[in-house]
Parts: C-alpha cells; sequence; structure tokens
C-alpha cells in the first residue's frame, strides 16, 4: 500500500522515518523543517500517525526507497529488524541515524557504527 503520491513535502531536508513506535520518530514526523519522505511502518495501525502528520505510509522499505532518495533516515524499529534496515540504507549511501541502543551486544554496536561509516564516507 503507497501512501506517498499525496503527501506534502516540507521543509529543506528530506528524511525517512522508519519504524513509528518511538515517541521521537512520531515527533520528527511533524518537524516544520523536514520534510519528510515517507513513514515506513509494517503494522497498518500506524498509517493513522503519518496521517495525523501529513506524510506519506508505506509498510516496507523498498516502497519507500523508489519514491524518492531520502536524504537523512531515522532508524527506530524493533532490535530483531534494524540490521536489514541499516544494510539496505548503507548501500544506497543514505546518512542514518539508528535509535539507542547501537546495538543488543558490542559486536552489534561495532557493526552499526560500521555500516553508519560507510554510508557517510565521500
Amino acid at each position: 500500500m503507497n501512501d506517498t503520491q499525496g503527501a506534502k513535502y516540507r521543509g529543506e531536508i528530506s528524511g525517512l522515518v522508519v519504524g513509528l513506535g518511538h515517541r521521537m520518530s512520531t515527533r520528527l514526523l511533524a518537524h516544520p523543517v523536514i520534510g519528510t519522505v515517507a513513514a515506513v511502518d509494517p503494522d497498518h495501525t500506524r498509517r493513522s500517525v503519518a496521517k495525523k502528520a501529513r506524510v506519506g505510509f508505506v509498510t516496507n522499505l523498498d516502497e519507500a526507497l523508489r519514491v524518492r532518495l531520502p536524504g537523512f533516515a531515522v532508524v527506530a524499529v524493533p532490535h530483531a529488524a534494524y540490521r536489514d534496515v541499516l544494510e539496505r540504507l548503507a548501500g544506497l549511501r543514505v546518512p542514518t541515524l539508528k535509535e539507542k541502543p547501537l546495538g543488543t551486544s558490542l559486536a552489534d554496536a561495532k557493526v552499526s557504527v560500521g555500516l553508519t561509516r560507510r554510508a557517510t564516507r565521500t
């Protein structure tokens, strides 16, 4: 399901919010300077959060990335799901903020840092 065609792009910075379960993510959607490309969450009940913020909503990352490559991404997904999301965004060189914790172990945290470095190297 793709609701991104009707989304309004606000501001100068285009971002992608992956995971709508955290309070910071929903506040970011409403930020007046950030034009959100889309909100991504596999939970269809989160559509109302995106609708309230007047941004597009999709249920998977690939749909969002087909609309427009974001200037940055905020990843706020369950621990078991973040690595795939970070790897996909790093492969596209999208600067990414992953909400805490960086990982469930020191090894996971090092992987997160490495993926972020890979995405932001020029």
